[in-house]
């Protein structure tokens, strides 16, 4: 069998030395090697099945592929290049074997047996709940239905798969080729003189005249929240709405494909089907949750809609001027609201809160608060990685025990993901409480690269982003789980982002803004008046952030529910649609 450097044993991670030209023969290997265990699960004879020798060989059947799998898709999206090509290769197989999986007879008749000898296998509670958790995945695929139908269930599941690659691929490729070329600086009145400065050497390397700005997240963040000239605002917004035009067809094809799955089935629409194990146990429910929250918000957002309107007409002279969707189509401050949050909660205008966070600083009050709250320690390590700028840490229990591994990624770089996101790579086994392999993950981030002198800066909402997705990882590196089918994210759907969630409001205590807070110079404290006028602003505008997640709540559920994709309507015009009837930004008037 020949040799790649994904032969190692899954509880590692060999990141300085993958190759993705090594992909295809690791990947044929690995899938033969799991479809073999699969085999062979299924023929062992009724009076010699064991929970161990079925369900906890079936859990582990595949986790080479599965490794292969993580490596690929974070490869593809922080890398991307040939790794793209890869990801598709890898993604389409995986999510073939995992669809055949799940609707193999043999194998369901196999963990039927096991289910019907519980009380004679005397299994404890746990795996009880895997066993049954496992018989309700194969109902959900579709075990019982009829041949023909489980045959379409499958090629549905592969073509979802396939367009899921193609659509984040297309957004990161159109992102990487998106960019905004400014000649007069006047045009970029009041962005940071650095960043201008890394723009114009950034237009020297391209060989064009002024200032070229790559879009990514953080320098989208910049435009709309500190450059005062509208136009350039409105031209980086356009860049951002209008990037992958080609999504559209493949989102209306998914959004069929889903509802036809959910139809055959046996659900009214794609939105029960996915809450039915969820709290809201249906879509109806999930939307009259969201439609008592839109009612409850709404007219606090329009009045804070109101108040931003009036100080946009005192900033700009003008008295006519109207808010529009370049101004307030964010879930985050943009321009008006940035200048107004400075002008209600600022002490001092020389301060630049960035200056306070630096990313370095932040790391060590987070890792100080962990080792308080849980006992951990979090020490830098020399794992191996594949970009100088990517730190790695051991994380060690109250025993010193090496618990976890984790790389961070935090920069924003042409051809990453956009966004912030936790990856678990590697879950331990930790049956019987024993600790002697670390569960490995990832943290990515897409915060301002270090300049010359200065180091990462970060905006107070980036900090609640690197505590947020740490807390994602904390989930699972804290994880004590009998079974590794029950750590991290393979909780109950509902629960996944409380860990992260309480995780982040730690951001906001004194203890840990009184740390956190430190220039980057000199070392210095944010003044204590700062600290509260900046815990103060964490509620600024409160409900027409809330409005924004509800916004994006009640499309998803409309095109779940009620979008016919075979209409002419696209699901940009359901959104814009949706997003005028909740907002009426462009409409408002004191």
């Amino acid at each position: 069998m020949t040799r790649t450097s994904f032969d190692h044993p899954v509880n590692e991670l060999h990141l300085d030395a993958y190759n993705a030209a090594d992909v295809p023969v690791a990947l044929e290997s690995y899938l033969k090697l799991a479809t073999q265990r699969l085999e062979d699960i299924i023929a062992i004879p009724r009076q010699k099945r064991t929970y161990d020798n079925t369900i906890q060989a079936l859990s582990d059947c595949a986790e080479e592929l599965d490794m292969l799998n993580h490596v690929v898709d974070h490869f593809s999206q922080t890398l991307a290049d040939e790794w793209q090509d890869q990801e598709k290769l890898v993604s389409e197989q995986t999510s073939a074997f995992y669809t055949e999986l799940g609707l193999n007879l043999r194998l369901y008749k196999a963990v039927m047996v096991v289910s019907e000898l519980r009380w004679q296998l005397r299994l404890d509670e746990p795996r009880v709940r895997l066993l049954d958790d496992l018989l309700a995945d194969f109902r959900r695929n579709g075990i019982a239905l009829p041949a023909v139908k489980r045959k379409r269930i499958k090629a549905i599941k592969l073509e979802l798969t396939q367009l899921s690659i193609d659509f984040a691929q297309n957004l990161l490729r159109a992102s990487e080729e998106a960019s905004l070329t400014i000649i007069d600086v006047k045009e970029l009145e009041g962005v940071d003189t650095a960043l201008l400065a890394k723009w114009a050497e950034a237009a020297k390397d391209k060989n064009v005249e002024g200032y070229f700005i790559q879009y990514n997240t953080p320098h989208y963040q910049t435009i709309m929240t500190d450059c005062a000239y509208k136009p350039t605002r409105q031209a980086m917004h356009k860049l951002s709405r209008s990037r992958a035009k080609e999504n559209e067809s493949i989102a209306k094809r998914m959004l069929a494909l889903r509802a036809n799955m959910a139809h055959i089935l046996g659900y009214a629409n794609y939105a029960d089907y996915t809450t039915e194990r969820r709290m809201a146990k249906s879509g109806s429910r999930a939307q009259s949750f969201v439609d008592e929250l839109t009612h409850a918000y709404r007219q606090t957002m329009l009045d804070e809609t109101k108040a931003l309107l009036v100080f946009a007409r005192q900033v700009t002279g003008d008295p006519t001027y109207q808010i529009d969707y370049t101004d307030v189509d964010s879930g985050f401050d943009m321009y008006f609201a940035s200048q107004l949050r400075k002008q209600e909660f600022a002490t001092d205008t020389s301060i630049r809160i960035e200056e306070y966070f630096s990313l370095n600083q932040v790391l060590d009050t987070m890792f100080e608060t962990l080792h308080t709250l849980y006992g951990v320690r979090c020490v830098e390590a020399k794992e191996p990685t594949y970009r100088a700028d990517v730190k790695s840490y051991h994380v060690f229990d109250q025993d010193n025990k090496h618990i976890a591994t984790v790389w961070c990624d935090w920069f924003a770089r042409s051809g990453k993901r956009a966004g912030a996101w936790q990856h678990t790579v590697y879950v331990a086994d930790r049956a019987q409480g024993k600790v002697d392999q670390p569960h490995l993950a990832f943290v990515c981030a897409n915060f301002p690269t270090p300049t010359g002198d200065q180091p990462s800066l970060l905006s107070i909402l980036d900090v609640e982003t690197l505590w947020h997705e740490f807390g994602h990882f904390m989930h699972c590196a804290l994880g004590r789980t009998e079974l590794r089918d029950q750590n991290g994210y393979e909780c109950a759907w509902d629960f996944i982002e409380a860990p992260s969630q309480i995780m982040e409001n730690w951001v906001w205590q004194d203890e840990i803004l009184s740390k956190t807070a430190r220039h980057f110079k000199t070392g210095k404290a944010l003044p204590a008046d700062y600290i509260d006028k900046l815990r103060a602003s964490r509620h600024f505008r409160a409900a027409s952030t809330a409005m924004w997640t509800l916004y994006w709540s009640q499309v998803d559920l409309y095109l779940h529910t009620h979008y016919d994709a075979s209409a002419k309507i696209g699901v940009n015009e359901i959104s814009r649609k949706n997003k005028s009837q909740l907002f009426w930004h462009c409409n408002c008037t004191v």
